[in-house]
């Protein structure tokens, strides 16, 4: 019976979403600062009968890095922020044993001990976190903002005093399609 309840609910779908997104276009009325007709020489505004909106458009620019500049290029900035700064918090960064940078992450998060950044197009993002042997104390599971860092390389928190689940923070590591190098040791992790 499963399987006719998701086929019911498939076809459901099938009736009621063609008309979705194929609306006519219509445009704006024109007002007195507004030109009421295109000149000529520019294209036309009426959307491609080929172009087709996406069911699942991305909604963290982060995740497909272009070349081309990203509609908010701060964006990306503010997601790594957030975790760099959770992560500042997290694992007490007056505790550390150089924290360069740390306590002003929103001026320049490249310029921060142990980080490595790549540029892709206008976006920066961060590659490696290397914070071996640096004093970092708390518990990983706290951590939650670390997947902010998509495109993370490189991993290395060896020789800390980091406590938490090492199997589930394994677990949240799948995510990341770059992950090439990962140290965990030497830390207090179960």
């Amino acid at each position: 019976f499963g399987g006719v309840a998701v086929l019911g609910a498939f076809v459901a779908l099938i009736i009621f979403l063609p008309s979705v997104g194929n609306q006519p276009f219509t445009p704006p009325a024109p007002t007195s600062s507004m030109p009421s007709t295109m000149p000529s020489h520019l294209p036309s505004a009426r959307p491609s009968s080929s172009s087709m909106p996406s069911m699942f458009p991305s909604v963290d620019p982060s995740e497909n890095p272009s070349r081309f500049p990203s509609v908010s290029p701060s964006s990306n900035q503010e997601f790594q922020q957030n975790a760099l700064i959770q992560m500042s918090s997290v694992f007490a960064i007056e505790n550390w044993t150089n924290n360069d940078g740390w306590e002003s992450i929103s001026n320049n998060m490249c310029s921060l001990y142990g980080i490595v950044c790549k540029v892709y197009g206008v976006d920066i993002f961060v590659t490696e976190l290397n914070l071996a042997a640096n004093n970092l104390a708390g518990d990983i599971d706290e951590f939650t903002l670390l997947g902010n860092l998509k495109h993370l390389e490189k991993l290395d928190l060896d020789s800390n005093l980091i406590v938490g689940n090492l199997t589930e923070f394994s677990l949240s590591l799948i995510q990341f399609s770059n992950l090439k190098y990962v140290d965990l040791r030497l830390n207090e992790l179960t």
